[in-house]
């Protein structure tokens, strides 16, 4: 029953993931040099891309035959990414975009974004490097 169920998700869940990848691939490769030159084939890119996705999902899926491994290398790297990393990335990035008097940052404070970062991407490390060890 609970293997039925990751199926269903899996198969609902894949359209709206190969969808956002397929619009962020076509809009970095074609947004602006081919605009006018790809418009006729721009159904057939997108069927590509989302083949190709499918495809390398398939071959990690047959790769790796435990699903709690691939949860868990990519909770490591998304957890990580979204908790740690990015957060203080962004604060940093909209604090110097947009300076003021009332949000410049201490040294300390900056400081602390930094390590938040580092601390972030050694975690992220040491738990993909972990759960791939698993895997092998």
């Amino acid at each position: 029953i609970v293997q039925s169920a990751l199926v269903v998700i899996v198969v609902v869940s894949m359209p709206i993931s190969t969808f956002q990848l397929s619009e962020m691939v076509e809009y970095t490769l074609l947004h602006s040099r081919f605009e006018a030159t790809v418009a006729a084939y721009r159904k057939s890119f997108k069927v590509l891309i989302i083949t190709v996705a499918l495809c390398l999902g398939m071959a990690i899926a047959i790769a790796i035959p435990s699903f709690g491994t691939v949860i868990g290398i990519l909770g490591c790297v998304t957890i990580s990414l979204l908790s740690f990393v990015l957060p203080p990335i962004f604060h940093l990035r909209l604090v110097s975009k947009y300076p003021s008097d009332t949000n410049q940052l201490s040294l300390f404070e900056r400081g602390k974004h930094y390590a938040m970062i580092t601390l972030g991407v050694l975690v992220m490390i040491t738990g993909t490097v972990t759960s791939v060890l698993a895997v092998i």
